[in-house]
């Protein structure tokens, strides 16, 4: 699955960091792993988006929808906060 790329290619990038902390490699296989990771994150999200969009389409088809009114209700209930947006990683650096 998609989640599970994203998974390998966090795990590589976490091996990748380590392994430059530790003087063993270079930073462009850091910045390589960050590229592959952030490009799995992508496919992810688009493929969620792409879900979403199905989803809502079915129900149209199907004769449903929605009240904007009542979203208006939701949107303004309380609910658990979102997390925030993560900072890009800081350049590692490299143990003497």
């Amino acid at each position: 699955t998609q989640a599970a790329a994203v998974s390998a290619a966090q795990h590589s990038l976490d091996l990748s960091t380590n392994r430059y902390k530790g003087g063993v490699t270079t930073y462009l296989e850091v910045t390589t792993a960050q590229s592959s990771a952030l490009a799995d994150q992508l496919v992810a999200v688009r493929i969620r988006a792409r879900r979403m969009t199905a989803a809502v389409l079915l129900i149209k088809a199907l004769g449903g929808g929605w009240n904007a009114s009542s979203l208006a209700n939701v949107a303004s209930s309380p609910s658990s906060p979102a997390s925030p947006p993560q900072p890009p990683p800081q350049i590692p650096q490299r143990s003497h």
